[in-house]
């Protein structure tokens, strides 16, 4: 279970969206929340967003004690009540730096809206949340400021269906999202009905020399996707059996499996997110409350890594996303889920 649970906050309303989720999944576990604020000459602390008086910076020890001043006062927030908390400030760049705090604080799960503070130092896809999930060594799970949160608070929710998605392609990297995906499952659906459902998305490979025969095309085609869904239901029926088989496996979770053909695989992992059977078009209400990716995939070009298929999921979704790095053993095949980062990155100034 996820026990330390880090969540960077930057004093936005934006950035305080990850607390609901942070605060079910810690007490969930019975683990402790971890708040981390960072503070430089360029990105300092102020009650409003940045542009929005004309107010000359402070200095950074001030920005430090007006951090620790808003870090005490959010751990004060009923919504927290009775939750193990620690408060961190630190300085330096502020992705390198929650990094850092994750590494000296020895977190195992980082927990971030994808926006946060305003204008030039806001946090936005293809700036802080995007560095974290590309370099953080623990699993990120980065939540939409434009979806319904994975908390259910209004009467009845708690009785409704809960689904995450765990795309797969065949590889034990892949498979790393599985026991992280059944943790999150197993934490915010409490009594609700849980499914984990395992997505493979078969695209046909290219035939050479039938452009000019598109009847040949076809039959090739057709027998050629019938073979490759065959073999990927069997793949994912044989990783359901082993998750089942696992002894730490949520008992209240059902596993279900879906393969799609599809000649982008974002866009059928996308598709799979919104209830698409092979044969059937996407539902117009999202099927599962999150997806659940690893970082790396198939090995060589085909690999899934940032810069592919899982940064263009999030990228182009509006579904929270926990992105596992590699490293993270599987579920399924412990001995088999290892890699390395792609861009390691420098340490900061911790103060």
């Amino acid at each position: 279970m996820f026990r330390r649970i880090m969540v960077p906050l930057d004093g936005s309303s934006l950035a305080e969206r990850a607390l609901p989720v942070a605060a079910r999944l810690a007490r969930a576990s019975g683990g402790t929340l971890v708040f981390v604020e960072v503070v430089n000459q360029t990105l300092t602390y102020s009650p409003y967003p940045m542009g929005a008086f004309d107010v000359p910076p402070v200095d950074l020890y001030d920005a430090e004690k007006g951090a620790r001043a808003y870090l005490k006062e959010v751990t004060a927030r009923a919504e927290l009540a009775g939750i193990a908390h620690e408060t961190y400030v630190v300085s330096g760049p502020v992705a390198v730096s929650i990094i850092q705090a994750v590494a000296d604080h020895h977190g195992d799960l980082l927990v971030l809206s994808s926006h946060g503070r305003a204008a030039v130092a806001r946090w936005v896809l293809g700036s802080v949340a995007q560095k974290l999930a590309r370099h953080a060594p623990v699993p990120v799970l980065v939540l939409r400021t434009d979806t319904p949160s994975l908390t259910r608070t209004q009467a009845g929710e708690q009785d409704l269906p809960f689904e995450v998605l765990v795309p797969l392609d065949g590889s034990p990297l892949a498979e790393a999202a599985l026991q992280p995906a059944d943790e999150l499952l197993t934490a915010l659906s409490g009594s609700s009905p849980a499914t984990l459902r395992l997505l493979r998305v078969v695209e046909l490979p290219p035939v050479p020399g039938n452009d000019d025969k598109p009847q040949l095309r076809e039959e090739l085609d057709a027998n050629a996707s019938e073979a490759m869904l065959r073999e990927a239901q069997t793949y994912l029926s044989h990783v359901a059996d082993r998750m089942r088989a696992l002894p730490n496996f949520g008992r209240h979770v059902t596993i279900a499996t879906t393969t799609l053909l599809d000649d982008d695989t974002t866009q059928g992992i996308l598709d799979g997110a919104h209830g698409r059977q092979f044969g059937r078009p996407p539902q117009e209400t999202p099927a599962v409350a999150a997806i659940v990716m690893a970082t790396h995939g198939r090995g060589g070009l085909d690999r899934w890594a940032m810069g592919s298929v899982t940064e263009r999921v999030l990228h182009e979704s509006s579904f929270p996303l926990l992105i596992v790095p590699p490293g993270r053993a599987s579920a399924s095949d412990p001995a088999h889920a290892s890699g390395a980062s792609d861009d390691p990155v420098s340490a900061p100034t911790v103060s």
